[in-house]
């Protein structure tokens, strides 16, 4: 039914992560750039109960991972602050700092 993955990335959306572990000798790799609860909006009751549940299965969900990594030492504060339940279980992400092109930095686009 799968292919033969000794390794998945998944990458923003932590929701496909029990889906991937459904071929149990594959490992998942989370790459979280940053909480998604944090970007929406909990600004009204109604909002705040639609979304508990979208929340929670983040959490849960990310938790899932055999290895998850984020973008930054802020990012991986971040998550510690805002996924208290992994956070409270010991499960913290590693940092992956994005690779930058040294010709971008150095201004030598293009010549």
């Amino acid at each position: 039914m799968w292919p033969l993955f000794d390794v998945v990335l998944a990458d923003q959306v932590s929701v496909i992560i029990p889906l991937l572990k459904l071929k149990s000798s594959m490992k998942v790799v989370f790459y979280c750039h940053f909480p998604n609860l944090l970007l929406a909006h909990h600004t009204s009751m109604l909002r705040r109960l639609y979304r508990s549940p979208i929340d929670a299965i983040e959490e849960i969900t990310t938790g899932m991972a055999d290895l998850i990594l984020v973008n930054s030492k802020f990012t991986a504060a971040t998550f510690a602050q805002t996924f208290r339940h992994l956070n409270a279980r010991r499960i913290q992400p590693d940092v992956l700092c994005p690779a930058v092109l040294s010709h971008f930095v150095s201004g030598t686009i293009g010549t």
